[in-house]
């Protein structure tokens, strides 16, 4: 079925998930955005160095750079792969591992 021209539902109920991939990206942006309510709502102190509404940006933002990543690799065919899936594990956990990469790495140099 060709999702790129189909209904987003079809797109939602199709791919995003029955495919590895998807659940990836569901889970993640789960993740992204509860972390992301958390910081305003409650008011978490400064993680990494960043203030608060920059780590907030980030967490709203990640969600939808990490689905368009999701639809880029897998467009036109949308079969389930474990490999992309893993790739999109790491594409996800990317501004947490710059992060404390920037930190660690000053206090291990």
């Amino acid at each position: 079925m060709d999702y790129l021209h189909s209904p987003i539902a079809d797109f939602l109920r199709g791919p995003l998930l029955s495919t590895p991939q998807g659940w990836v990206v569901i889970g993640f942006s789960a993740i992204y955005l509860i972390f992301g309510f958390l910081i305003l709502w409650i008011g978490l102190p400064p993680i990494f160095g960043l203030k608060t509404d920059v780590l907030a940006t980030i967490c709203f933002l990640w969600p939808g750079i990490l689905f368009l990543y999701f639809v880029r690799v897998s467009s036109p065919s949308f079969y389930p792969s474990f490999s992309e899936a893993a790739w999109l594990c790491v594409y996800a956990i990317a501004p947490i591992g710059f992060c404390l990469y920037n930190n660690w790495h000053s206090i291990f140099s």
